[in-house]
This record gives C-alpha cells, sequence and structure tokens, in this order.
C-alpha cells in the first residue's frame, strides 16, 4: 500500500532537518578555526638553494671548528638549516 503524500511530508521534513544540522555543523567549524596572525615578522633568511648547500658542506669541511650559528650567518640562512644540510636531512643533491 503506498501513501505518497505522507511520504512527501516525510522527506520534508527530513530535509530541513538536514538543512538544520549543515547549519549545526557550519558554525562548529567556523568555532574551530584559528584568526589570522595580527603580526608576521617578514623572513629574513635567503632561500636555500642546490649550490648554497654544497658552499656550507665545503666551508663545513674544510673549518670543522665553525658552530651551525657561524655558517649559518656567513650564508644568510638560519642556523636549522645548516644542520639539516650537513645531517642530509635535506639538500643532498636533489630539489625538495
Amino acid at each position: 500500500m503506498t501513501n505518497i503524500p505522507l511520504a512527501r511530508k516525510l522527506l520534508e521534513d527530513a530535509q530541513a532537518h538536514v538543512a538544520k544540522a549543515q547549519h549545526y555543523i557550519d558554525e562548529a567549524l567556523l568555532l574551530m578555526t584559528r584568526p589570522p596572525p595580527i603580526h608576521k615578522a617578514p623572513r629574513k633568511a635567503e632561500p636555500m638553494t642546490i649550490k648554497k648547500a654544497m658552499a656550507i658542506r665545503r666551508l663545513a669541511k674544510r673549518r670543522p671548528t665553525l658552530t651551525y650559528r657561524e655558517i649559518a650567518a656567513k650564508f644568510h640562512v638560519d642556523g636549522g638549516r645548516v644542520s639539516e644540510v650537513l645531517t642530509g636531512k635535506s639538500w643532498n643533491g636533489e630539489v625538495q
């Protein structure tokens, strides 16, 4: 036995609940995002290149007493980049 008017009413009710649920989901997602930072410092370090990585390795080999910070200052990069280059975590001859 069919009851198309009742089926239509049930579908309309379900659609209204879905729309309301979507509204709640959208509101919750808005609450889960951070606002953009008010102040972001400009980038000071130069980008790393393969040539620069090779030069860092050469200098570190020639002058083993230099600290990562001293090497980084000579090449205008961050000390962490020097560490990555010298430990082989990045710039091992391949562009990442």
